[in-house]
């Protein structure tokens, strides 16, 4: 000002601050040193030579400072409570992805990001805590990067931490963006994103989807495909997925893909399960005689083929049954009335009828 006759008189401009040492010990001004030198960064100055820090989340380069001190940009955060010299310092935050500032842009969905690395770590998670360790000695902003999500995991939001788990026994790729990516397993079945069912009865499941099994087929619940759909009893396939067919006659067919023929000599109804039910056509015989065999009871092995009967007997019902004494019956005969008297006897039952009363 005009008339100063002390250099203490001489006061800083706006945006500078009195430069160090401009007071001696005991107050009294240094005219060599005192002056006016640029506000230095991380701080802005008001005027009167005072240089205050700039406040929380903002910084300042060492230049003519009057203040406000520059803000960090949207998604990142001072990386320190002071000394903020550059936007290089502003850290981006959880849930983004850059090297600092203005360069800091949101995971895009289908990843994410979870640890933040500025000012006190502030949602830095437990699982973040080896990277926060030793930060502080940092001088700018630490690069960070976006994370796919991981399989049967899904982020739907710009700037995820975290993604989301799929439903109960469903899956996704890595990176997925939608809950609808989200499909059942095998055996499991619902839309896309949606609850998951176990597979019921007589059907299979894939790609989250229920099919039938085919006709006169069936499979157990929690099936995955349709080799898993085996024909019923009484039918067959000629592979795993082919159409069931009716067995039939003269076979017998526990399911699946088994068609199995009756033994020699024997026959059997369509749609025949058990081998008990393959018969000895009328005229033949296996194992017993008289409804007894060796053994005592009649225990019949039906897998052995069936034997023509002989002259003077009767089959029927795998047995053989030897003609009453004195008549005899021609070879492949299958009922009693087939046995004839031989020469000079006669049938008693049969004259008797014929003339009305005893011999």
């Amino acid at each position: 000002m005009a008339g100063a006759v002390n250099v203490s008189t001489c006061v800083c401009a706006v945006g500078f601050r009195l430069a160090d040492g401009s007071f001696r010990p005991g107050g009294a001004e240094d005219p060599d040193v005192y002056g006016c030198v640029l506000c230095d960064a991380g701080n802005f100055c008001p005027g009167n030579g005072e240089s205050l820090p700039c406040p929380r989340n903002r910084w300042s380069r060492e230049q003519v400072n009057a203040g406000p001190c520059q803000q960090c940009a949207v998604h990142s955060f001072a990386m320190a409570e002071s000394g903020m010299r550059g936007p290089e310092m502003c850290q981006c935050v959880q849930g983004t992805e850059g090297s600092f500032d203005g360069a800091c842009a949101l995971c895009a969905p289908g990843s994410f990001q979870p640890c933040d690395l500025s000012l006190g770590a502030e949602h830095a998670g437990a699982h973040c805590a080896a990277v926060v360790t030793g930060l502080g000695a940092r001088t700018a902003a630490t690069a960070v990067s976006c994370t796919p999500c991981p399989a049967d995991t899904y982020s739907d939001a710009h700037g995820a931490v975290a993604c989301s788990a799929c439903p109960r026994n469903a899956s996704s790729a890595p990176g997925s963006a939608h809950i609808t990516a989200c499909r059942c397993d095998a055996t499991f079945f619902g839309a896309d994103g949606e609850a998951c069912t176990p597979c019921p009865p007589n059907s299979y499941c894939s790609g989250g989807l229920k099919h039938p099994c085919r006709l006169h087929s069936q499979s157990p619940a929690s099936s995955d495909g349709p080799d898993d759909c085996l024909c019923r009893e009484g039918y067959y396939s000629l592979n795993a997925t082919s159409p069931c067919h009716k067995c039939p006659e003269g076979t017998y067919c526990p399911g699946g893909q088994t068609l199995n023929l009756c033994a020699g000599n024997a026959s059997s109804m369509a749609g025949s399960v058990r081998v008990q039910q393959c018969l000895c056509d009328p005229g033949t015989w296996r194992g017993c005689v008289d409804g007894r065999n060796a053994a005592g009871n009649c225990s019949i092995d039906y897998s052995l083929g069936c034997f023509h009967c002989d002259a003077g007997d009767f089959c029927f019902n795998n047995t053989l049954v030897h003609c009453p004494e004195h008549s005899s019956s021609a070879v492949g005969s299958d009922e009693g009335a087939d046995c004839k008297c031989n020469n000079g006897y006669y049938n008693v039952d049969v004259d008797t009828q014929e003339h009305g009363g005893h011999a």
